[in-house]
This record gives structure tokens, sequence and C-alpha cells, in this order.
């Protein structure tokens, strides 16, 4: 997550429309997630997958991940 960090603030995507979104994988909530992402600085916008869909659908290994969706939503 701190090379996202550093990508982030360089605006290299953001001056191509393109945004960063963190999702939290974490089934004990916000609250457990929070001290990590302000531990790494994280400026960019990070929600919480309490019930951990995103990984049973996208079947994660390991974490974290990285995917690019389109405009349009579609995962790349």
């Amino acid at each position: 997550m701190p090379i996202w960090q550093q990508i982030y603030e360089s605006k290299a995507l953001s001056d191509n429309g393109i945004e960063i979104l963190s999702v939290a994988m974490d089934v004990q909530g916000a609250d457990v997630a929070r001290p990590f992402v302000e531990k790494l600085g994280a400026t960019f916008e990070t929600v919480v997958d309490n019930e951990n869909i995103l990984g049973q659908l996208y079947r994660f290994k390991a974490i974290p991940n990285g995917y690019l969706i389109n405009p349009d939503g579609t995962v790349e």
C-alpha cells in the first residue's frame, strides 16, 4: 500500500481520471482496519468489507490485491 500512496500523491492517476479505492478485508470491522490505514498514511478512500464478499468473489489468496476497473465497471 505505500506504493499506492506514492502513486496517488503523484497525481499521475487523477490527472488521467483514475482513482484509488482501498477495500480493507476485515471481518472485525472499521475499528480494526482504521489503525492500519492511518499507520500507512493512506489519504485515498478506504472502505471495509467486513463480510469478505470481495474475497469470496475474486478468490483472494493474499492481500493486498490490486484491480483495475474501467469507467463502465468492468474489472480488468
